[in-house]
């Protein structure tokens, strides 16, 4: 069964579609719909009802949302759903993301590409997010040299609070 049938939900889904379980407000949570993949959806488990979110971008004002690329995980103790993937318009540029679900918006994360790997490799098709709650760690798991190659494991512990976002100008 559709999640929320017979009403109004997201659209044009794609294969770098990511979902997440916000626990906070017992939703589920769809980035990726739309044409361009960056609509952010809720689907209320209590009402059975979809809302397009619509979170304005706060950091840095004046960007485009980001693009959904598959991935993202929740983290419960700080409110947030992150998304790493390619930078909207920066070819071979990876991007973090936050999105405050307490402020609806998007914060983009200053962040380097991982040490040892090239911008365009993390910014790639061959990665992968998760969250580990017991060691509140995201792992990013970033694949080199195709089917042949090989894969390194990341590990980075967010916290609101000593996340440095990024501002007007920066990239």
């Amino acid at each position: 069964m559709r999640l929320g049938e017979r009403q109004p939900g997201p659209q044009n889904l794609y294969e770098l579609t990511a979902l997440a379980y916000d626990d906070r407000r017992d939703r589920v949570l769809l980035h990726g719909a739309g044409n361009d993949r960056d609509e952010l959806w809720a689907f209320d488990l209590r009402s059975n009802q979809w809302q397009n979110l619509k979170p304005r971008v706060a950091r840095p004002s004046g960007a485009a949302p980001p693009a959904c690329s598959r991935e993202a995980v929740y983290l419960p103790d700080e409110d947030v759903l992150l998304t790493y993937g390619p930078a909207k318009g920066e070819r071979g540029t990876p991007a973090l993301w936050a999105y405050k679900g307490g402020d609806n918006a998007w914060y983009r994360v200053a962040l380097d590409p991982p040490a040892g790997v090239e911008p365009r490799v993390a910014a790639g098709q061959n990665r992968a997010l998760a969250y580990d709650p017991r060691r509140c760690l995201v792992l990013l798991v970033v694949g080199t040299g195709g089917d042949r190659g090989t894969a390194k494991i990341y590990a980075l512990r967010y916290e609101n609070a000593q996340a440095k976002f990024v501002g007007p100008g920066d990239r």
